[in-house]
């Protein structure tokens, strides 16, 4: 039986008359009674008695009216149950990116390819910070987070989408004197100041003072808070830094790279999720990303 008509039969069933019924319904008197006896027939009895002062249920149709009523009331429960459960899942899907990736080639198309394809989902999207980025995906406070992690660091519970890998530069202002040279030397480094981000070593996989960072070879180490604050001071010239060519207009920028003298940590960018993600849907969109991205 179409829905319609129960939804038409109890209109009718509640007015107790089918030109106002009619109106509710906005079809004409005629529609409603050609609906109702349609129903009539597929049930095979009579359920309102007409006259000139309306129509009046039958035995059968008061029964037929107590039943479909609840089946209709059920019916606009589970509905409601299904808008909040879908209104509870918009809320969910977290997203992070490091604040200096890539725009044009990454962040942006990404971003374009799961808004087009789980339309239903609300994106919280959340541009971050390097180790604010890291202590939020470990924390479980994102669903998926866009970043570059090296490889002295410890993700035994993620599972990644590698979009490239890059190793780890020396990195210097076209303002400071190494800019004029085409290399540089371990004995250049120790010579000059180094800007080092400071950075927690829970959950590197290699002691603090094995680390790739702690070991750089220089004269005085300059700490920065973030990744924004080591690129203001690297454009005045005074220091170096270590970083890959992995952030957006790196090949544009005011800086320049000379390969590590010495073996140097690999970075990837990658895009990260929980193994064990609450969000079914979380593990389609990194293989939508695999796609996209042929990687």
């Amino acid at each position: 039986m179409e829905y319609n008509k129960i939804i038409y039969f109890l209109a009718a069933a509640e007015t107790g008359n089918f030109s106002r019924a009619a109106k509710q319904l906005y079809i004409s008197p005629q529609a409603l009674n050609k609906q109702i006896r349609l129903m009539e027939e597929e049930l095979g009895a009579q359920l309102f008695t007409r006259s000139v002062k309306g129509a009046q249920l039958t035995e059968v149709g008061r029964y037929a009216r107590d039943k479909l009523d609840r089946v209709n009331r059920d019916l606009n429960f589970a509905l409601e149950d299904i808008r909040q459960h879908i209104q509870h899942r918009k809320e969910k899907l977290r997203i992070g990116f490091f604040s200096h990736l890539p725009k044009d080639t990454l962040v942006t198309p990404a971003i374009s390819l799961i808004l087009a394809s789980f339309p239903e989902y609300k994106i919280e999207l959340d541009m971050v910070d390097l180790f604010e980025a890291r202590e939020q995906m470990l924390e479980g406070k994102l669903d998926i987070l866009f970043t570059n992690t090296h490889s002295e660091e410890e993700w035994p519970q993620e599972e990644k989408v590698v979009f490239g890998s890059f190793p780890a530069k020396v990195v210097v202002s076209l303002l400071h004197p190494w800019a004029v040279r085409d290399e540089i030397t371990q004995e250049d480094m120790r010579e000059s100041v180094f800007l080092k981000m400071n950075r927690s070593h829970k959950d590197y996989n290699v002691p603090e003072k094995e680390s790739f960072y702690e070991n750089i070879p220089c004269r005085q180490i300059l700490t920065t808070s973030n990744f924004a604050a080591t690129c203001a001071l690297l454009e005045q010239g005074e220091a170096f830094a270590v970083f890959p060519m992995a952030f957006a207009h790196m090949e544009e920028s005011r800086f320049k790279f000379f390969d590590y003298p010495g073996d140097a940590v690999q970075y990837e960018t990658v895009a990260l999720c929980k193994k064990e993600s609450h969000l079914p849907e979380v593990r389609e969109i990194m293989q939508l990303l695999r796609d996209e991205f042929n990687v």
